[in-house]
Protein backbone atom coordinates (compact mmCIF):
# COMPACT_ATOMS: atom_id res chain seq x y z
CA UNK A 1 0.00 0.00 0.00
CA UNK A 2 1.63 3.21 -1.12
CA UNK A 3 0.80 6.08 1.13
CA UNK A 4 0.27 9.88 0.57
CA UNK A 5 3.54 10.30 1.84
CA UNK A 6 5.21 8.16 -1.33
CA UNK A 7 6.23 5.91 1.16
CA UNK A 8 5.03 2.19 0.51
CA UNK A 9 3.71 -0.03 3.81
CA UNK A 10 5.44 -3.32 2.71
CA UNK A 11 4.02 -5.33 4.64
CA UNK A 12 1.54 -5.04 7.97
CA UNK A 13 1.46 -8.08 10.62
CA UNK A 14 -2.08 -6.39 11.99
CA UNK A 15 -2.65 -5.53 15.61
CA UNK A 16 -2.89 -8.40 17.67
CA UNK A 17 -6.50 -9.41 18.59
CA UNK A 18 -7.97 -8.68 21.79
CA UNK A 19 -4.80 -6.28 22.57
CA UNK A 20 -5.20 -2.60 23.66
CA UNK A 21 -1.69 -1.93 25.16
CA UNK A 22 -0.04 -3.23 21.57
CA UNK A 23 3.30 -1.53 20.48
CA UNK A 24 3.70 -0.95 16.84
CA UNK A 25 6.64 -1.26 15.17
CA UNK A 26 7.49 0.71 12.44
CA UNK A 27 10.38 0.22 10.54
CA UNK A 28 12.48 1.54 7.84
CA UNK A 29 14.91 0.19 6.08
CA UNK A 30 18.79 0.99 4.51
CA UNK A 31 20.66 1.40 2.04
CA UNK A 32 20.14 -1.21 -1.71
CA UNK A 33 17.77 -3.52 1.13
CA UNK A 34 14.33 -2.86 1.39
CA UNK A 35 12.11 -3.64 3.92
CA UNK A 36 11.69 -7.25 2.68
CA UNK A 37 14.33 -8.06 4.72
CA UNK A 38 12.30 -7.47 7.82
CA UNK A 39 9.93 -10.40 6.89
CA UNK A 40 10.74 -12.84 9.68
CA UNK A 41 9.62 -10.45 12.67
CA UNK A 42 6.08 -10.87 10.91
CA UNK A 43 4.88 -13.72 12.61
CA UNK A 44 6.57 -13.12 15.48
CA UNK A 45 4.91 -9.89 16.61
CA UNK A 46 1.73 -11.74 17.79
CA UNK A 47 3.53 -13.41 20.62
CA UNK A 48 5.55 -10.13 21.64
CA UNK A 49 1.88 -7.91 21.99
CA UNK A 50 3.16 -6.08 19.17
CA UNK A 51 2.57 -4.89 15.44
CA UNK A 52 5.11 -5.10 12.76
CA UNK A 53 4.84 -2.48 9.98
CA UNK A 54 7.42 -2.55 7.48
CA UNK A 55 7.80 0.85 5.09
CA UNK A 56 9.51 0.89 1.79
CA UNK A 57 11.07 4.34 1.12
CA UNK A 58 11.01 6.30 -2.13
CA UNK A 59 12.50 4.91 -5.03
CA UNK A 60 12.16 1.52 -3.66
CA UNK A 61 10.02 -1.28 -4.27
CA UNK A 62 6.51 -0.46 -4.00
CA UNK A 63 7.29 3.35 -3.09
CA UNK A 64 7.11 6.56 -5.05
CA UNK A 65 9.95 7.26 -7.65
CA UNK A 66 11.48 10.66 -6.69
CA UNK A 67 10.40 12.96 -9.55
CA UNK A 68 12.56 14.49 -12.01
CA UNK A 69 12.86 17.76 -10.02
CA UNK A 70 14.19 16.47 -6.84
CA UNK A 71 16.01 14.04 -9.12
CA UNK A 72 17.80 16.96 -10.83
CA UNK A 73 18.03 18.87 -6.95
CA UNK A 74 19.86 15.74 -5.23
CA UNK A 75 22.00 15.24 -8.25
CA UNK A 76 23.10 19.12 -8.58
CA UNK A 77 23.47 19.28 -4.71
CA UNK A 78 25.66 16.13 -4.52
CA UNK A 79 27.93 17.28 -7.10
CA UNK A 80 28.02 21.15 -5.08
CA UNK A 81 29.02 18.93 -2.26
CA UNK A 82 32.23 17.55 -3.95
CA UNK A 83 34.00 21.34 -4.29
CA UNK A 84 31.98 23.33 -1.73
CA UNK A 85 30.85 20.93 1.33
CA UNK A 86 29.82 24.06 3.50
CA UNK A 87 27.41 25.84 0.77
CA UNK A 88 25.48 22.25 -0.37
CA UNK A 89 25.05 21.69 3.87
CA UNK A 90 22.30 23.30 4.25
CA UNK A 91 20.60 22.10 1.07
CA UNK A 92 21.43 18.53 2.48
CA UNK A 93 19.48 18.91 5.67
CA UNK A 94 16.91 20.86 3.96
CA UNK A 95 16.33 17.55 1.84
CA UNK A 96 16.41 15.23 4.47
CA UNK A 97 13.97 17.96 6.74
CA UNK A 98 11.38 17.11 3.55
CA UNK A 99 12.24 13.30 4.47
CA UNK A 100 11.42 13.53 7.95
CA UNK A 101 7.97 15.60 7.27
CA UNK A 102 7.23 12.72 4.74
CA UNK A 103 7.88 10.25 7.77
CA UNK A 104 5.81 11.95 10.33
CA UNK A 105 2.98 12.09 7.77
CA UNK A 106 3.32 8.40 7.54
CA UNK A 107 2.66 8.34 10.96
CA UNK A 108 0.08 10.75 11.59
CA UNK A 109 -1.96 8.71 8.41
CA UNK A 110 -1.03 5.53 10.14
CA UNK A 111 -2.37 6.28 13.10
CA UNK A 112 -5.86 8.09 12.06
CA UNK A 113 -6.48 4.84 10.33
CA UNK A 114 -5.89 2.27 12.24
CA UNK A 115 -6.39 3.20 15.75
CA UNK A 116 -3.25 2.90 17.67
CA UNK A 117 -2.70 2.78 21.03
CA UNK A 118 -1.59 5.53 22.86
CA UNK A 119 1.93 5.79 24.21
CA UNK A 120 2.27 4.02 28.17
CA UNK A 121 6.32 5.01 28.29
CA UNK A 122 5.55 3.79 32.23
CA UNK A 123 4.35 0.68 30.78
CA UNK A 124 6.53 -0.09 28.48
CA UNK A 125 3.44 -0.58 26.48
CA UNK A 126 1.38 1.19 23.25
CA UNK A 127 2.29 3.70 21.19
CA UNK A 128 4.95 3.57 18.42
CA UNK A 129 9.03 2.04 18.25
CA UNK A 130 10.37 3.53 15.32
CA UNK A 131 13.35 2.16 14.01
CA UNK A 132 15.70 3.11 11.46
CA UNK A 133 18.30 0.35 9.97
CA UNK A 134 21.33 1.50 8.87
CA UNK A 135 21.79 4.17 6.33
CA UNK A 136 17.99 4.39 7.78
CA UNK A 137 19.05 6.14 10.79
CA UNK A 138 19.55 8.99 8.83
CA UNK A 139 15.93 9.55 8.74
CA UNK A 140 15.22 9.48 12.65
CA UNK A 141 18.00 12.07 13.24
CA UNK A 142 16.35 13.91 10.87
CA UNK A 143 12.84 13.61 12.53
CA UNK A 144 14.09 14.52 15.88
CA UNK A 145 16.24 17.22 14.73
CA UNK A 146 13.26 19.08 13.08
CA UNK A 147 10.09 17.08 15.04
CA UNK A 148 7.11 17.06 12.89
CA UNK A 149 4.82 19.87 11.69
CA UNK A 150 1.53 20.51 14.01
CA UNK A 151 -1.80 21.14 12.04
CA UNK A 152 -5.01 22.11 13.85
CA UNK A 153 -6.92 18.95 14.54
CA UNK A 154 -3.73 16.44 13.78
CA UNK A 155 -2.55 13.58 15.23
CA UNK A 156 0.46 14.90 18.10
CA UNK A 157 3.03 12.39 17.55
CA UNK A 158 4.56 12.94 20.70
CA UNK A 159 1.69 10.89 22.27
CA UNK A 160 2.21 7.89 20.25
CA UNK A 161 5.87 7.62 19.48
CA UNK A 162 7.49 6.48 22.53
CA UNK A 163 10.89 5.38 21.43
CA UNK A 164 12.97 5.98 18.51
CA UNK A 165 15.65 3.28 17.63
CA UNK A 166 19.04 3.84 16.16
CA UNK A 167 19.06 0.11 14.48
CA UNK A 168 22.89 -0.80 13.78
CA UNK A 169 24.03 2.33 11.75
CA UNK A 170 27.05 2.88 9.73
CA UNK A 171 29.38 5.74 11.19
CA UNK A 172 28.59 8.06 8.15
CA UNK A 173 24.73 7.95 8.99
CA UNK A 174 25.48 9.86 11.90
CA UNK A 175 28.34 12.05 10.70
CA UNK A 176 31.32 10.09 12.13
CA UNK A 177 34.88 10.16 10.40
CA UNK A 178 36.00 6.40 9.29
CA UNK A 179 39.86 5.43 11.49
CA UNK A 180 42.42 5.68 8.75
CA UNK A 181 42.99 2.53 6.96
CA UNK A 182 39.48 1.35 6.64
CA UNK A 183 37.71 -1.02 3.80
CA UNK A 184 35.15 0.16 1.98
CA UNK A 185 33.72 -2.20 -0.93
CA UNK A 186 32.46 1.16 -2.93
CA UNK A 187 35.59 2.47 -3.54
CA UNK A 188 37.55 -0.70 -4.54
CA UNK A 189 39.27 -0.68 -7.61
CA UNK A 190 39.52 -4.26 -8.28
CA UNK A 191 35.64 -4.89 -7.97
CA UNK A 192 33.67 -3.63 -11.36
CA UNK A 193 31.14 -1.45 -11.31
CA UNK A 194 28.59 -3.18 -12.39
CA UNK A 195 29.37 -5.63 -9.51
CA UNK A 196 29.80 -2.74 -6.31
CA UNK A 197 26.67 -3.74 -5.04
CA UNK A 198 26.39 -7.21 -4.95
CA UNK A 199 29.53 -6.52 -3.08
CA UNK A 200 28.75 -4.60 -0.46
CA UNK A 201 25.69 -6.96 -0.01
CA UNK A 202 28.18 -9.65 0.68
CA UNK A 203 30.29 -7.62 3.22
CA UNK A 204 28.23 -5.24 5.10
CA UNK A 205 26.36 -8.94 6.21
CA UNK A 206 29.70 -10.51 6.90
CA UNK A 207 30.29 -11.75 10.68
CA UNK A 208 33.34 -10.22 11.86
CA UNK A 209 35.27 -10.59 15.14
CA UNK A 210 36.66 -7.75 16.56
CA UNK A 211 38.04 -6.67 19.93
CA UNK A 212 35.53 -6.42 23.01
CA UNK A 213 36.26 -2.53 23.46
CA UNK A 214 35.41 -1.89 19.27
CA UNK A 215 37.91 1.04 19.10
CA UNK A 216 40.10 2.04 16.68
CA UNK A 217 43.07 -0.32 17.65
CA UNK A 218 40.66 -3.09 18.34
CA UNK A 219 38.54 -3.17 15.51
CA UNK A 220 38.72 -5.29 12.04
CA UNK A 221 39.34 -2.26 9.58
CA UNK A 222 40.61 -4.25 6.55
CA UNK A 223 39.35 -6.14 3.64
CA UNK A 224 37.69 -9.46 4.70
CA UNK A 225 39.16 -12.77 3.07
CA UNK A 226 37.01 -14.51 0.58
CA UNK A 227 36.22 -16.57 3.01
CA UNK A 228 34.88 -14.56 4.87
CA UNK A 229 31.17 -16.05 6.62
CA UNK A 230 28.28 -13.48 5.13
CA UNK A 231 24.35 -13.98 5.58
CA UNK A 232 24.16 -12.65 1.49
CA UNK A 233 25.84 -15.51 0.73
CA UNK A 234 23.56 -18.25 2.24
CA UNK A 235 20.21 -16.36 0.30
CA UNK A 236 18.84 -18.48 -2.43
CA UNK A 237 18.57 -16.50 -5.44
CA UNK A 238 14.72 -16.35 -4.86
CA UNK A 239 15.64 -14.31 -1.39
CA UNK A 240 17.95 -12.35 -2.54
CA UNK A 241 15.33 -10.75 -4.71
CA UNK A 242 12.61 -10.78 -2.11
CA UNK A 243 14.92 -8.41 -0.26
CA UNK A 244 17.26 -6.53 -2.11
CA UNK A 245 16.64 -3.55 -4.47
CA UNK A 246 19.53 -2.69 -6.37
CA UNK A 247 18.73 0.21 -8.24
CA UNK A 248 19.04 3.21 -5.70
CA UNK A 249 22.25 1.55 -3.84
CA UNK A 250 24.10 1.77 -7.48
CA UNK A 251 27.05 3.65 -7.06
CA UNK A 252 26.84 4.44 -11.06
CA UNK A 253 23.59 7.55 -10.45
CA UNK A 254 21.43 5.68 -7.56
CA UNK A 255 19.46 8.35 -5.47
CA UNK A 256 20.37 6.53 -2.18
CA UNK A 257 23.84 6.64 -2.71
CA UNK A 258 23.78 10.24 -4.65
CA UNK A 259 22.51 11.10 -1.06
CA UNK A 260 24.55 9.24 0.81
CA UNK A 261 27.81 10.78 -0.80
CA UNK A 262 25.99 14.22 -0.75
CA UNK A 263 25.93 14.33 2.83
CA UNK A 264 29.02 12.76 3.48
CA UNK A 265 30.77 15.22 1.86
CA UNK A 266 28.71 18.07 2.74
CA UNK A 267 28.89 17.01 6.56
CA UNK A 268 24.55 17.11 6.65
CA UNK A 269 24.40 14.05 8.19
CA UNK A 270 26.49 15.47 11.31
CA UNK A 271 24.51 18.32 11.57
CA UNK A 272 21.53 16.33 12.09
CA UNK A 273 23.22 13.85 14.66
CA UNK A 274 24.13 17.58 16.98
CA UNK A 275 20.47 18.45 16.21
CA UNK A 276 19.08 15.05 16.95
CA UNK A 277 20.76 14.99 20.75
CA UNK A 278 20.07 18.56 21.71
CA UNK A 279 17.76 18.84 24.51
CA UNK A 280 15.33 22.00 22.99
CA UNK A 281 14.91 25.24 25.03
CA UNK A 282 11.21 25.54 26.55
CA UNK A 283 8.82 26.50 23.95
CA UNK A 284 10.71 26.49 20.51
CA UNK A 285 8.23 23.96 20.06
CA UNK A 286 10.45 21.11 19.69
CA UNK A 287 9.96 20.24 23.32
CA UNK A 288 7.93 17.36 23.09
CA UNK A 289 10.45 15.25 21.45
CA UNK A 290 12.48 15.43 24.03
CA UNK A 291 10.63 12.95 25.82
CA UNK A 292 11.06 9.97 23.02
CA UNK A 293 13.39 7.85 24.07
CA UNK A 294 16.32 7.13 21.94
CA UNK A 295 18.27 3.86 21.60
CA UNK A 296 21.15 2.42 19.96
CA UNK A 297 20.98 -1.24 19.32
CA UNK A 298 24.40 -2.57 17.64
CA UNK A 299 25.45 -5.70 16.26
CA UNK A 300 29.39 -6.24 17.00
CA UNK A 301 29.93 -8.70 15.03
CA UNK A 302 28.91 -6.54 11.92
CA UNK A 303 31.90 -5.00 9.31
CA UNK A 304 33.89 -1.86 11.22
CA UNK A 305 31.54 1.22 9.86
CA UNK A 306 28.60 -0.40 12.51
CA UNK A 307 30.71 -0.64 16.05
CA UNK A 308 32.38 2.21 15.29
CA UNK A 309 29.47 4.51 14.96
CA UNK A 310 28.41 2.99 18.44
CA UNK A 311 31.49 3.83 20.01
CA UNK A 312 31.69 7.60 18.32
CA UNK A 313 28.09 7.69 19.50
CA UNK A 314 28.86 6.77 23.41
CA UNK A 315 31.81 8.74 23.37
CA UNK A 316 30.33 11.99 21.72
CA UNK A 317 27.42 12.04 24.03
CA UNK A 318 29.19 11.29 27.30
CA UNK A 319 31.68 13.90 25.87
CA UNK A 320 29.08 16.57 25.88
CA UNK A 321 27.72 15.88 28.95
CA UNK A 322 31.10 16.07 30.80
CA UNK A 323 31.53 19.63 29.00
CA UNK A 324 27.64 20.42 30.51
CA UNK A 325 26.31 20.30 27.28
CA UNK A 326 22.44 19.47 27.12
CA UNK A 327 22.28 16.06 25.53
CA UNK A 328 19.25 13.50 25.64
CA UNK A 329 19.20 10.10 27.06
CA UNK A 330 20.25 7.87 24.92
CA UNK A 331 20.19 4.38 25.54
CA UNK A 332 22.47 1.32 24.03
CA UNK A 333 21.91 -1.77 23.52
CA UNK A 334 24.71 -4.44 22.20
CA UNK A 335 24.07 -7.92 20.09
CA UNK A 336 26.90 -9.37 20.81
CA UNK A 337 27.85 -12.14 18.27
CA UNK A 338 25.02 -10.58 15.76
CA UNK A 339 25.77 -9.34 12.80
CA UNK A 340 24.23 -6.75 10.31
CA UNK A 341 21.35 -8.54 9.51
CA UNK A 342 20.88 -10.21 12.79
CA UNK A 343 17.05 -9.64 11.84
CA UNK A 344 17.16 -12.18 9.41
CA UNK A 345 19.57 -14.49 11.23
CA UNK A 346 17.57 -14.03 14.84
CA UNK A 347 14.25 -12.34 14.46
CA UNK A 348 12.96 -13.15 17.76
CA UNK A 349 16.11 -11.66 19.64
CA UNK A 350 16.17 -8.32 17.75
CA UNK A 351 12.76 -8.13 18.29
CA UNK A 352 13.20 -8.29 21.76
CA UNK A 353 15.85 -5.63 21.80
CA UNK A 354 13.14 -3.14 19.92
CA UNK A 355 10.54 -3.75 22.63
CA UNK A 356 12.30 -4.49 26.02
Amino acid sequence: MQSSTGFHIFLDSGPPGGSADYTTIVIIHGLGWHSGVFTKLIPLAHAHNARVVLVNRRDYRGAAPYSLAERTHLFTTAAEALTDGTAACPKVVSIMKEEAIDVSRLLTHFISDNRVPLARPHANSGGIVLVGWSLGTAWMTALLAHGAPRHANAVDLTEYVRRIVFYDPPHLALGFSPPEGVYFPFVNPAIPPEDLVEAFCVWVTGVVTHGETCTADTLDLGEPPASLPSTFRNLTAEERCSVVDPVPADPRGGSDTTLMNAALFSGAFAVLREEALRVRAPGDGLGGWDAVEVRHVWCDASPWPMPWAATCLREDVAGKRKAGGSVRDLAFTRLRGANHLAHWEEPGRVLQAFLE
